[in-house]
């Protein structure tokens, strides 16, 4: 294989390991995932039966009569991700066994002797039923090698929306190459017969068989289904030029997407990679299609993050509170003795130095007048805007219930309204203050239907959105809730809505244009730091890098700059 050949696979590979790592679930049970596959199985009336596979768990059983296998990962990845392998059980498992390693589940449905049918996809169709009652990803990523390839096809055209992304190995396109011999092949005549059965037709009526992969390609590609085509450019069973060529060609010309690794000299055989480097990468990549830089607040960095997860720009300080990319470029931060304003070359320009009888800064926030909100806590907790100058040009005192000063306030926000709007975490209530002090409104977080008191929900970030609901994070209780004007709860997400039980004390968060919720699970010590949420309740996104984060700022989504003042 060529250097040219090579380079598209490894910046695959680089995206993958540094944008999502392994990215497992924060259980501390090794067989946590084992179990609740089992159970899962058992609730649905399967009595599996256990073997062992590559050093996991494989899980037999027999679905309508068919064979079928599910292997569970030791700690689930985040969203219950896994491949789903067509024919060869066990052939060549090297990238089966890698993704296990990544927290990925590897399933089979026996469809022998069916050739890609309908009985077949028939039989997936059973299968994927039964895997979404498992909770198992909603787009399993196929993997067919060979004859494995008229399968995965086959049923992806009928289901577009519901794979990630496809790897076809050597697979087979056309049904009259292989087994029907009809061109350079050396085709099989048993095969073909139990083929031409399989599909209810002649072997003249085969001449103008037009139900192949081949023909039902536009479904994927306008799904923008991604392929990974591995061709083995002697393979005189499956030709390359009757097949897999075809394959790459049509699918361009339609648009899709399709990356393609060639092997000259080599045969039918072997499948696989001994490295399956390229084809894990290909593969965490079909499932994480959103990418996002970010500014991080936490304990061991402060800074700016690409979309790769690769640090960018580093303030020089870790442990800051609260901070915002500003749209010069500039970074405002709040640590917790100092506000500074800093160029990207580290220049200060603006600077608030904590006042002498309180105790912390707990957040900041440039206002559209060019004053810095700021909050001190303490013995006399305060919310302020300051000018440039550094003169306090708006002051009052803050009513937080709690002379514990850590404990008193976080993520303050000015309103269009004028008002502020800030989370009081052991009063349990988010008050929206006048400029002159006055409470006119609260949010109540103590709510019986969320736990009452004793789920500990205190308030940390609160944000009002245009229709004028507030999107809060109950750090402690692991939630993140909406709540009408009125008080009522809108929308939650909690860890019993997620997989991995990710949200482990949640404290800064962002409202993106697109609805979604980007979360920053502070106390997450391994696997998830930051996650994306869907109003669904689905995780499109994770940050599982080494920093934890305790405030976050998403700068750009696949390239493009989030639109807008950031809701945070």
């Amino acid at each position: 294989m060529t250097q040219r050949k090579l380079i598209p696979f490894l910046m695959v590979a680089l995206l993958a390991t540094t944008a999502i790592p392994a990215g497992v679930s924060l259980a501390d049970d090794a067989a946590s995932s084992e179990g609740r596959l089992a159970s899962g199985l058992q609730s649905q009336g399967i009595p599996p039966s256990t073997a062992e596979f590559q050093g996991f768990t494989q899980y037999n059983f027999k679905l309508d009569g068919v064979n079928c296998k599910i292997v569970s990962p030791k700690q689930a990845a985040s969203g219950n991700p896994w491949v789903w392998r067509a024919r060869f059980w066990g052939h060549e498992p090297q990238f089966d066994r890698a993704m296990l390693e990544r927290g990925w589940h590897v399933g089979y449905c026996d469809v022998e002797g069916l050739f890609g049918a309908d009985d077949a996809i028939e039989r997936w169709d059973d299968f994927y039923s039964l895997s979404q009652k498992l909770g198992l990803h909603a787009k399993p990523f196929l993997e067919g090698m060979s004859r494995g390839g008229l399968i995965i096809m086959r049923w992806a055209s009928v289901h577009p929306d519901q794979v990630s992304g496809i790897y076809a190995d050597n697979a087979v396109m056309d049904i009259r190459s292989w087994p029907g011999g009809k061109g350079t092949g050396i085709g099989s005549p048993r095969e073909w017969d139990r083929c031409l059965k399989a599909y209810g037709m002649t072997d003249e009526q085969s001449a103008s068989f037009k139900a192949g992969p081949l023909d039902r390609l536009k479904p994927l590609a306008d799904a923008g289904v991604p392929i990974f085509a591995l061709i083995n450019e002697a393979d005189n069973v499956v030709p390359p030029a009757e097949n897999g060529d075809r394959l790459v060609a049509e699918y361009k010309k339609l648009g899709g997407k399709i990356e393609v690794m060639r092997r000259p000299g080599l045969g039918h055989h072997p499948h696989s990679l001994k490295d399956p480097a390229p084809i894990v990468a290909f593969a965490l990549a079909s499932i994480h299609e959103v990418q996002h830089s970010l500014f991080i607040a936490g304990p061991s960095f402060t800074g700016i993050l690409d979309e790769q997860g690769n640090e960018i720009w580093n303030a020089g300080k870790p442990a800051a509170r609260d901070g915002f990319v500003l749209p010069n470029g500039n970074v405002l931060i709040a640590w917790k003795d100092v506000v500074k304003e800093l160029t990207r070359d580290h220049e200060v320009v603006f600077q608030y130095r904590k006042s002498n009888e309180n105790a912390e800064i707990g957040t900041v926030e440039r206002l559209e007048n060019g004053n810095t909100l700021i909050i001190e806590l303490g013995k006399k907790p305060r919310l302020m805007e300051v000018d440039h100058g550094g003169s306090v040009v708006v002051e009052f005192p803050l009513q937080p219930e709690t002379d514990n000063a850590h404990m008193q306030t976080r993520m303050a926000r000015k309103l269009p309204s004028g008002n502020y709007l800030v989370p009081h975490l052991l009063a349990f209530k988010v008050k929206e203050y006048t400029p002159a002090g006055k409470v006119v409104h609260e949010i109540k977080t103590d709510l019986e239907s969320l736990g009452g008191r004793k789920a500990e929900n205190w308030p940390f970030t609160a944000i009002r959105l245009e229709n004028g609901n507030t999107v809060v994070t109950l750090t402690h209780g692991n939630k993140v809730v909406e709540f009408a004007p009125d008080g009522e709860v809108v929308w939650e997400v909690n860890n019993d809505d997620l997989p991995g039980s990710p949200l482990v004390d949640p404290c800064g968060a962002q409202r993106l244009p697109n609805g979604n919720t980007v979360i920053a699970s502070y106390g997450a010590r391994k696997g998830i730091k930051v996650l994306e949420v869907t109003p669904a309740k689905q995780i499109v996104w994770t940050y599982d890098g080494k920093h934890r984060a305790h405030e976050i700022q998403v700068l750009t989504t696949n390239g493009q700059p989030i639109a807008g003042p950031p809701m945070k």
